[in-house]
């Protein structure tokens, strides 16, 4: 703009993209408690950023004990409050329809790409929980000053339709339908529960549970655009025969009972990765206590293969996607494991970061290997060659052209007894607009 003559700066300036932010309540109660759906329409007509969208609520934890059998509660990640974040548009689902653990894919993709510096500029989706015992009110290992706390949370990222294109996903509902989002509160399970004395007596930790008030989204929109658009969207529309398409990712996930062999069946267009974590067999239990000794996570995202370092090489893992076999020769040391999570994400870059192994004990942070094998154990295996997919949110893989496809994991001696395994398929999916019959196809 400095460069322009001044003759020519009052015209380009009212060509150039403006944007503003809504505020949008959801379409029922505003309010709930554990398992509670928050159903959105997002503005009508309008080109909206997807990608912008936050979704704010209050939370309150009740149920806290003080006095010598106290009981107490780390103030939980924002995602990890939410299992179940589904996208509509033109009333068909476009992502998260085929997952119930949202925050357990997001647990992983975030302790195998996050840094702790990355959890401290987050506090107000109380990121600094993951690299500390210590929440907005204070120490979680001690007795809580009173039965209930409570935060104000802004949680700004989320899986699916959410992560498309490098920077942002603009979304013509003018053109595409209407664009919902739905999100499903998580049940207790979430919530790290600690106690002293008798303050676990007839399983009442489990009394501990959380509601949320004042739930709503904002979300940032186009409110001017140079004519430009409009005249190359008309051209496109007038181009019969033509679709307009836009990628961006989707995901399924499941949890099995961990036995040497378990699959996951896809659906999709392209398979990007697939990924691998351990979960002990109280993984879904709201009653739950931790040692106060030992304070990272609840057992939820406790990703544990009962391994140490002594034996870490009594294991096997590998994939098998039709006839190929991912890696070709099967991982035979469990350590062997982080690195290739590690390269998945970011290759051998400077920017590659982690908390893989990271550990908090009596809410001391420490970092080791065996930390890696008893808490963070993350296997992520690309199906392609591109090593910053999930940093550009463009990803790419097997082509399965639409069939479906069974991918099975093998693994020996990387989940606990009586444990499960959590799967979850990264893949790519696909809005098309046909400009002949100006109908909307949601591609998997």
């Amino acid at each position: 703009m400095d460069k322009l003559p001044n003759s020519l700066r009052y015209n380009a300036s009212r060509i150039m993209q403006r944007t503003n932010t809504f505020h949008v309540r959801p379409s029922g109660p505003d309010s709930g408690s554990q398992n509670s759906t928050f159903r959105f329409s997002l503005p009508a007509r309008s080109l909206v950023d997807i990608s912008s969208l936050q979704f704010v609520f209050d939370l309150e934890i009740t149920g806290l004990a003080t006095g010598a059998a106290w009981r107490n509660a780390k103030l939980p990640s924002a995602y990890k409050l939410i299992r179940s974040c589904k996208t509509y548009v033109g009333g068909q689902i476009a992502s998260g329809g085929l997952s119930n653990h949202h925050d357990i894919l997001y647990a992983a993709l975030l302790r195998a790409t996050a840094s702790e510096d990355y959890c401290l500029s987050h506090l107000e989706g109380g990121f600094q929980e993951l690299i500390s015992n210590a929440d907005e009110v204070g120490a979680a290992n001690a007795a809580p000053a009173a039965t209930t706390k409570s935060m104000h949370y802004v949680c700004t990222d989320f899986l699916g339709l959410f992560r498309s294109g490098m920077e942002n996903c603009i979304i013509d509902t003018s053109l595409f339908g209407n664009l919902e989002v739905e999100f499903t509160m998580n049940n207790a399970s979430c919530i790290l529960k600690q106690f002293a004395g008798t303050g676990n007596d007839n399983g009442e930790i489990g009394n501990i549970s959380f509601n949320v008030s004042h739930a709503e989204v904002h979300v940032s929109c186009i409110t001017q655009i140079s004519p430009i658009y409009n005249q190359i969207l008309e051209l496109k529309l007038n181009e019969k025969g033509s679709k307009i398409r836009l990628p961006y990712m989707d995901y399924v996930t499941t949890v099995v009972n961990g036995s040497t062999s378990n699959r996951i069946q896809v659906q999709s267009s392209c398979i990007d990765s697939l990924l691998f974590v351990p979960l002990g067999s109280s993984y879904d239990t709201t009653n739950n206590p931790q040692d106060p000794q030992a304070n990272a996570n609840s057992s939820r995202y406790t990703f544990n293969t009962g391994r140490t370092l002594a034996n870490a090489n009594a294991a096997q893992l590998y994939a098998t996607v039709g006839s190929e076999q991912y890696p070709r020769a099967a991982i035979k040391n469990a350590l062997d494991v982080a690195p290739i999570t590690t390269a998945s994400f970011w290759g051998a870059s400077a920017d590659s970061r982690s908390l893989l192994y990271q550990t908090l004990s009596a809410g001391a942070q420490s970092y080791s290997r065996l930390a890696f094998l008893t808490q963070n154990f993350i296997w992520n295996q690309p199906f392609s060659n591109s090593k910053e997919s999930y940093k550009t949110k463009i990803l790419s893989g097997i082509d399965t052209s639409g069939q479906s496809v069974d991918i099975v994991l093998a693994q020996s001696n990387l989940i606990p007894q009586n444990g499960f395994a959590f799967l979850a398929c990264l893949n790519t999916a696909m809005l098309e607009f046909d400009t002949n019959t100006a109908s909307v196809s949601i591609i998997h």
